[in-house]
């Protein structure tokens, strides 16, 4: 059996540690705040946890996180846009 050679050390690290919004190409814009807040399931779907909800209502979109990926405005269309940022 052949011996494979250490390819990479990998460490487990908070995400909070590291600020992913500089990756981003497109912005998220929140253009009704009410039907973000009636839906807090959009959380969820935010790969990095960047939709913020307060008590059950939305609070703000944290860019420092927010890659841009556009999946809370397809989720959401009527709620939340897409702009080049």
């Amino acid at each position: 059996m052949k011996k494979l050679e250490m390819g990479a050390n990998i460490s487990v690290e908070n995400s909070e540690d590291y600020s992913t919004g500089s990756w981003r190409k497109d912005i998220p814009i929140v253009q009704n705040k009410e039907e973000v807040s009636n839906n807090p399931k959009i959380a969820m779907f935010c790969p990095e946890a960047a939709i913020k909800f307060v008590n059950g209502v939305f609070s703000h979109i944290d860019y420092k996180y927010c890659k841009g990926c556009g999946i809370c405005a397809r989720e959401l269309p009527n709620a939340i846009v897409m702009r080049k940022g």
